[in-house]
C-alpha cells in the first residue's frame, strides 16, 4: 500500500484506537490546523498559531500516545526477530551516548511534527485522519427532536 491508500489505512488504525474523549480533542487539534494552513497569515504567524494550537498538555500526551503506539507498531510489532534485535541495541547505543541529547530530539520532534503536519505532506495524513475520526464521532443529537 502506497500513497494515499498508506495515509488512510494508518489513519483508520490511529482513529480506531483513541477513546471518545481522545478523539474529539485530536478532531478539535486537526481542525485547528486546517483552519491556519487555509489562512491568509504570513509564514511566521501561521507557525507561531500551529505551535500555539499544539501546546496544551492533554493533546501532547495524546500525540505522545499516538507517536509511541505508531511507532511499536511499524518499527517493532511487523518486523522479524532479527530487526527487533537489532532495534533493540540500537536504543541502548543511543541511549547511552545520546541519553543528554534525547530532551532536546524529544523538544524538537514536538515542534517539527505539527509543521510537517501543515506545511509538508504529513497533510495528506492529516486529512485521512480528520476523516476517519469524523467517521467514529457520533453526529450530535438535536434536543429538539429526541421524544
Amino acid at each position: 500500500m502506497t500513497g494515499s491508500g498508506a495515509a488512510s489505512e494508518r489513519a483508520r488504525l490511529v482513529a480506531e484506537g483513541l477513546e471518545p474523549d481522545e478523539r474529539d480533542l485530536m478532531l478539535g487539534w486537526i481542525d485547528a490546523l486546517l483552519e491556519i494552513r487555509a489562512s491568509r497569515r504570513s509564514i511566521a504567524g501561521r507557525v507561531q498559531a500551529v505551535l500555539a494550537a499544539t501546546l496544551d498538555a492533554d493533546l501532547l500526551l495524546l500525540l505522545g500516545k499516538v507517536l509511541v503506539v505508531e511507532a511499536r507498531r511499524s518499527a517493532w510489532d511487523r518486523q522479524p526477530v532479527g530487526v527487533r534485535s537489532a532495534i533493540l541495541v540500537a536504543a541502548v547505543v543511543a541511549l547511552a551516548v545520546a541519553g543528554g541529547l534525547l530532551g532536546l530530539a524529544l523538544v524538537a520532534a514536538a515542534i517539527a511534527a505539527p509543521l510537517w503536519l501543515v506545511f509538508g505532506p504529513g497533510f495528506a495524513w492529516l486529512v485521512a485522519l480528520r476523516e476517519e475520526l469524523l467517521r467514529l464521532v457520533p453526529p450530535d443529537v438535536d434536543e429538539t427532536h429526541v421524544l
